[in-house]
């Protein structure tokens, strides 16, 4: 089976600075994909190469199979939206909105005017726009689109909560009637976990882990109690922390643990709790930052 998206050995160099490292991933059609990572991770760069924006130093991307250079019109196919069109401010909204349907085959109108009257969008050119109006311009083209890979690239982050949490509602609605792939670069993981089924997180350019969201929040865990007795069970874990709370301890752990453990860890009287997706990044990222 063709894959809709691959990234083949992606290296990126802006200068002395390695942006990417070496980064392959091998994405299946019809899911939604969380990339994650701290600010100046690669997220951005990483996309932007996905959607022919910018030029790889070194490795493919393949959309369906191909890639840009056999065939360019597989551009069509990837819809990239960001938190700022820092290239178009001089466009009205409807020269932006018109230029999209043009390159959008399965263009949603009766979405567009919804989404129109939503966010009470206006003709304005695009710097006259607020935050939150250009945000909710760059939803649109992203939503409307229909695009086989479509990339949210913080492109929602100037929306206040309610109209997040309404876009993400339109998101999975869309999606239901229209499945593809839907990769989602952000920093609200509490509020899009529930849509989200693999993670890609990367960090300073490197790829740390590409899994199944429901295998990764099976094997990440926040025990509570007394470290010693702790580690006479979960010796040789992967530990991305220990925190001291007085006489005990917070230990992070992102490895796999049996029904068996779980139980000896319980008997010697410590607590054991699975963690939130937020916070596995959050002990992630720091784990990898002080390596």
């Amino acid at each position: 089976m063709t894959l809709p998206l691959k990234c083949i050995d992606i290296s990126k160099k802006f200068e002395k600075t390695l942006a990417l490292n070496h980064i392959n991933l091998e994405l299946k059609d019809n899911k939604f994909y969380g990339l994650l990572g701290a600010n100046g991770a690669g997220k951005t760069t990483l996309l932007k190469i996905i959607a022919n924006q910018l030029f790889p130093s070194e490795g493919v991307v393949e959309i369906f199979g191909q890639s840009f250079e056999e065939d360019e019109s597989r551009v069509k196919d990837i819809c990239y939206v960001r938190e700022s069109n820092y290239y178009w401010k001089d466009l009205s909204v409807n020269k932006l909105i018109s230029m999209a349907k043009v390159s959008y085959d399965k263009w949603d109108h009766q979405l567009e005017k919804k989404l129109r009257e939503k966010f009470k969008i206006k003709n304005k050119t695009l710097e006259k726009l607020s935050k939150g109006q250009e945000a909710a311009v760059n939803i649109l083209i992203g939503l409307c689109s229909n695009a086989k890979i479509t990339l949210f690239d913080e492109a929602y982050v100037g929306l206040d909560a309610p109209s997040r949490a309404y876009f993400f509602q339109l998101l999975r609605e869309s999606f239901e009637k229209n499945p593809r792939v839907i990769i989602l670069s952000t920093h609200f993981i509490e509020e899009i976990e529930g849509l989200l089924e693999e993670i890609i997180l990367i960090n300073e350019g490197n790829l740390v882990v590409h899994e199944e969201k429901d295998k990764i929040l099976e094997n990440a865990y926040s025990i509570i109690g007394k470290g010693e007795e702790a580690y006479k069970i979960i010796k040789g874990k992967n530990i991305l922390k220990e925190e001291k709370m007085g006489r005990f301890s917070v230990i992070h752990l992102f490895d796999k643990i049996t029904n068996e453990e779980i139980n000896q860890l319980r008997t010697a009287g410590l607590d054991v709790n699975t963690m939130s997706l937020q916070n596995w990044f959050i002990h992630m990222i720091n784990n990898n930052d002080e390596e």
